[in-house]
């Protein structure tokens, strides 16, 4: 039973990591800085 217990481990690793992906995507579309269209227009 315990082997089942730490087979789990990996999975909330992964989990944990995806939702810290998340969140920081988050906070920075809200509190990044804002795309400028004309800086964006001449990098391309």
């Amino acid at each position: 039973m315990t082997a089942l217990v730490w087979a789990r481990v990996p999975g909330d690793l992964v989990f944990g990591w995806g939702i810290f992906a998340i969140v920081m995507f988050m906070y920075r579309a809200y509190f990044g800085e804002p795309i400028n269209e004309k800086e964006q227009a001449a990098k391309a």
